[in-house]
């Protein structure tokens, strides 16, 4: 197997030079953006219509070749879906990453 990597993306563990860290990419989504989108997403007690906003949102908005970014995300949620955004300082699931990600959101 060769180690020569032409694409775009991370560097898979097995193609990456021997001794040389793994590459990531710029685009690799924050793991407490992607747990807190599946919580809401795969809740089915969410309201579709949460769901619907939440996505129309997305798509009007952020970047289509970033990855969201929590200080993007939390602010949203608080401003237009508060109740979401409640129960999920509730969820076992992701209460300790979020209460994290509050707190190294600067207050504006």
């Amino acid at each position: 197997m060769s180690n020569d990597h032409d694409g775009p993306g991370p560097v898979s563990p097995a193609m990456a030079p021997a001794g040389e860290p793994e590459q990531v990419n710029a685009t690799t989504p924050d793991p407490v953006v992607q747990l807190i989108l599946d919580t809401i997403y795969r809740d089915m007690q969410t309201p579709q219509s949460h769901r619907d906003a939440l996505t129309d949102w997305l798509l009007d908005t952020q970047s289509h070749t970033a990855p969201l970014e929590i200080g993007v995300l939390l602010p949203h949620l608080a401003s237009h879906h508060p109740d979401l955004l409640k129960r999920l300082k509730s969820d076992w699931r992701v209460r300790d990453e979020l209460a994290s990600a509050l707190a190294s959101i600067p207050e504006g």
